[in-house]
């Protein structure tokens, strides 16, 4: 069972059991990685934004020119 979360938009899916845990997974994952995660709803359009820490190490064979 999973928890009550009012953080989210509710799915309006008919089958609700098996909807709405992506928005949590995908804040969960950035959370992981030092990122962040927004949304915005505005009537019938969603925008979602994942910004993410980019780690790229010369030892790894990448290079920034940052």
């Amino acid at each position: 069972m999973r928890k009550a979360q009012n953080e989210f938009p509710v799915t309006d899916k008919a089958d609700r059991g098996n909807h709405g845990i992506g928005m949590v997974n995908i804040k969960s994952t950035a959370q992981k990685y030092q990122g962040t995660m927004d949304f915005k709803v505005n009537g019938r359009v969603f925008i979602l934004s994942v910004m993410m820490k980019n780690e790229r190490r010369e030892e790894d064979g990448l290079r920034s020119d940052r």
